[in-house]
């Protein structure tokens, strides 16, 4: 992944391999465009020097995200998506512009919207990749620079990425041996040893996550659509500003009511109860338009 730095505030660039932009001097611009129209000094068509500008579209990308709620923002993905021929790729490009952005100023005042953002892109990759109601898969890893990639924090975040422990190992591992082969032999140096604290905190730890899975989930002895019925007006509470009290996506919620509850004898399949949250939601916004 090629990464740039903007040289007048330090927002790092990455290169999207899809850019779908509108020149807005030719064609009306929508809520979902990427334009340069509230960017004095930007190129319209996003040419510059003959070649298309990453910079001028990583930047427009992230401040036009940066303005939407929840809502808007599953609209704009989805609206981005469909003008795409690898909408897979295009998320994977978005999450690494928001990895390597994450530490700077930038990110840090930002940081609610950046985990409301990746975890929205993580949904639609995976809707995208066929892989809603299995286990996390995910796999949106944070893209980092090569000096980035030997610090233990920037590792650590990494790691949360990972679905199970044997990828997390795999990381950890991966990692301690490219550190001794590419910047120093030495076994005892700092980086090594807190790689090495990491390994034995996911051995002892482990244990301790097998006893999780086996904890008594809550029975409810209704079934599972009016246990999704009952989440969904749970996830729709408002406060006295009509904002949303609660903010989680779909997928997060299957997997809190498929992981706590279950039925006197078996479980809630992940898949079905997000199939009844979805169809709720559906409903709720038909009748909403309705009255």
């Amino acid at each position: 992944m090629f990464i740039s730095q903007h040289t007048v505030n330090g927002f790092l660039c990455v290169e999207f391999r899809e850019h779908p932009i509108v020149d807005f001097r030719h064609h009306k611009v929508t809520l979902f465009d990427i334009s340069t129209k509230k960017f004095a000094g930007f190129i319209p068509d996003f040419i510059e020097n003959g070649h298309f500008s990453q910079e001028q579209y990583c930047i427009c990308l992230i401040n036009k995200t940066f303005s939407f709620s929840s809502i808007q923002l599953l609209n704009f993905l989805r609206h981005q998506c469909s003008q795409l021929s690898a909408p897979s790729l295009w998320l994977e490009d978005f999450n690494a512009l928001l990895n390597v952005n994450r530490q700077n100023h930038f990110g840090k005042i930002h940081e609610q919207q950046f985990d409301l953002v990746k975890a929205l892109l993580l949904e639609k990759w995976n809707q995208f990749n066929g892989t809603i109601g299995r286990k996390p898969n995910l796999v949106l890893s944070p893209i980092f620079t090569p000096d980035e990639r030997f610090n233990i924090i920037n590792l650590k975040e990494e790691i949360k990425t990972k679905a199970n422990l044997d990828t997390k190992r795999f990381l950890l591992l991966r990692r301690r041996t490219d550190y001794l082969q590419e910047i120093s032999p030495d076994k005892n140096s700092s980086f090594v040893n807190a790689i090495d604290m990491e390994l034995n905190f996911l051995e002892q730890t482990q244990g301790l996550k097998q006893e999780e899975k086996e904890t008594k989930k809550i029975i409810f002895k209704g079934s599972g659509r009016e246990l999704a019925k009952i989440f969904s007006q749970f996830k729709n509470l408002r406060d006295k500003n009509d904002d949303l009290i609660f903010e989680g996506t779909i997928s997060e919620y299957s997997r809190l009511i498929a992981n706590n509850f279950s039925k006197i004898k078996s479980g809630f399949a992940e898949d079905s109860i997000r199939r009844y949250l979805t169809d709720h939601k559906g409903k709720v916004k038909k009748k909403r338009r309705i009255n």
